[in-house]
């Protein structure tokens, strides 16, 4: 698997990729949908408006972290690696190369340095910032005609090969309103705007068609308009999407790549 900043293949410093937990790459981040930025949502005391249109949509910088192993054949040999890395990550805007794909980033974060006393080794951890993600256009077809776990028209399963394995206060009730007064409120029937997270599990037979479902699915959050979400029971949900979306692949062979995803989603 190869991984470069600024066309410099990370060898060149010494440095090894190494995987982040029980993932198996050791990028995070970079196939992330970051949470939305500005103004959401309006209270209007009795009801929540969500703010869905096109000029509504901003979104946050994703956050990217590398974990990488670097050595030298001497103590001298390490450390001059481990600065000729640091300077290349701190040059303005960087291209960061991964098998997930190639943002440009910027080393906002520090790099963490964890080296016992007298080594030869160490570990790093890089802590990028893509400043203005852009999102692929949304070119899938949707197939479902009813059905259960949809999106819209977009069966997760088909068109996604996306399970949703469970849920998270789906079917809970959500507060109440609050109302900006010193009397006894004991209005109870208007209800705050739910946050649910869907636990999802992508199988692909291979990477990329894995990165084209996941892109898919954040240029259809990530399209104007409330969404419909139809459950395992077939009740539908208006949803619309403002927190991280995350990606984490678990598995990454010559028969399948699989990957947990988390939807956080806001019910209105």
């Amino acid at each position: 698997m190869t991984y470069k900043i600024n066309s410099y293949n990370i060898a060149e410093f010494g440095a090894v990729a190494i995987r982040q937990g029980q993932g198996v790459f050791a990028v995070k981040g970079i196939l992330d949908l970051p949470q939305r930025i500005g103004s959401i949502e309006r209270n209007w005391g009795d009801s929540i408006e969500p703010f869905v249109n096109d000029e509504d949509l901003d979104y946050d910088s994703r956050q990217i972290t590398l974990h990488l192993s670097i050595s030298g054949e001497t103590e001298d040999e390490l450390l001059q690696n481990i600065e000729e890395l640091s300077e290349q990550c701190k040059m303005g805007k960087v291209k960061l190369q991964t098998p997930l794909g190639t943002a440009e980033v910027v080393l906002k974060g520090k790099i963490e340095v964890n080296r016992e006393q007298l080594s030869r080794f160490a570990t790093l951890k890089l802590n990028f910032v893509e400043l203005n993600p852009a999102f692929e256009e949304l070119t899938y077809v949707p197939s479902a005609d009813g059905g259960k776990y949809l999106i819209d028209a977009f069966d997760l399963r088909k068109d996604f090969g996306i399970t949703v394995e469970s849920s998270k206060d789906l079917y809970s009730t959500p507060e109440s309103i609050d109302i900006d007064t010193t009397d006894d409120y004991e209005v109870a029937e208007h209800r705050q705007a739910k946050d649910i997270e869907l636990s999802c599990l992508l199988i692909k037979p291979t990477l990329a068609e894995a990165i084209e479902s996941i892109q898919q699915l954040w240029a259809l959050l990530a399209s104007p308009n409330i969404k419909t979400y139809t459950d395992g029971s077939g009740i539908t949900h208006q949803v619309f999407h403002t927190k991280q979306c995350k990606v984490y692949f678990i598995s990454n062979n010559d028969k399948e790549v699989v990957a947990r995803i988390t939807l956080p989603l806001r019910e209105v």
